[in-house]
């Protein structure tokens, strides 16, 4: 949630460096539960006291998880803690900036940053109906290659209200050539 959305039901938006803490322990205190038989945690945010967890995830040694955002306090837990970081909005610059901080973050924290997995989410405009399909391709491929880099493993595309199934058939045909 957003600042706007918490504060206009009432909540209180903590600062970046609050939630960061919470983020951290949160994942600590889940990948403990998942693993644990009754855990106990106090941390700066949480505390919990002989907790059990049953049944334990079925992944081993759980649920993957996944953390988004650009800020390099996240992409610090991302190198520490994330089997997979979301990011958008970013130009190409600003991608070669943060995916060097990631990687040299993941060296310091001793782990290969080809093991953390890495997504795009963001708009594909695929609306051009008027071209033919080949071009609607063309677009979207040039698209992708502008928001992305090398190290993308995943697309989250959101096409708006005016796409049709061309629009999805053309997303399909041009991803399949960053395989």
């Amino acid at each position: 949630m957003s600042a706007r959305e918490m504060q206009s039901h009432g909540y209180h938006f903590p600062s970046l460096d609050e939630r960061i803490d919470r983020l951290r322990e949160t994942i600590l205190i889940l990948r403990a539960m998942w693993t644990g038989e009754r855990v106990s945690v106090r941390g700066k945010k949480f505390e919990i006291s002989n907790a059990l967890s049953l049944p334990k995830p079925k992944q081993k040694p759980g649920p993957p998880i996944w953390i988004g955002g650009k800020h390099k306090l996240i992409l610090d837990i991302v190198a520490e803690l994330a089997d997979g970081w979301n990011y958008w909005g970013l130009d190409k610059k600003e991608l070669r900036e943060r995916e060097k901080y990631l990687f040299a973050k993941c060296t310091e924290v001793g782990r290969p940053h080809i093991d953390l997995i890495k997504s795009w989410a963001g708009k594909v405009d695929g609306t051009n109906q008027c071209s033919r399909n080949a071009t609607i391709v063309e677009d979207m491929k040039r698209q992708l290659l502008s928001n992305t880099s090398e190290h993308t493993d995943y697309f989250i595309a959101s096409f708006g209200r005016e796409s049709d199934r061309k629009t999805y058939e053309a997303f399909a045909e041009a991803v399949k050539s960053f395989a």
